[in-house]
């Protein structure tokens, strides 16, 4: 009996450190994957292009809003128009049953 409980402790235990060994495999794994990320953007920042791509980017935003807010005044314009004729088109309707009704 006990050996089997002692065997049975050895397999737990042998789980339980295989278990932390993964785990500590994954967190290096993912450290070296942040260092790369980080080495990489370093690098990148040092080139004129993302540099520049960093200065135009506020401006890029302003236009695009611009032109959204164009495009929405046109849409709000457009919106309007076909109201205004649907107005009129029920205002006439009402002028000629006015007109029908008095004859």
């Amino acid at each position: 009996m006990q050996k089997v409980i002692t065997s049975f402790q050895a397999v737990v235990r042998g789980f339980m450190v295989r278990r932390q060994v993964k785990k500590r495999l994954y967190r290096h794994e993912a450290i070296g994957v942040i260092q790369e990320n980080l080495i990489a953007f370093g690098k990148m920042q040092k080139d004129p292009w993302w540099q520049l791509y960093m200065k135009m980017r506020p401006l890029l935003t302003t236009a695009r809003a611009a032109e959204e807010e164009k495009a929405r005044k046109a849409a709000i314009a457009a919106m309007e128009a076909k109201v205004e004729a649907e107005v009129w088109v029920i205002f006439m309707c009402l002028m000629i049953e006015k007109t029908r009704s008095r004859d």
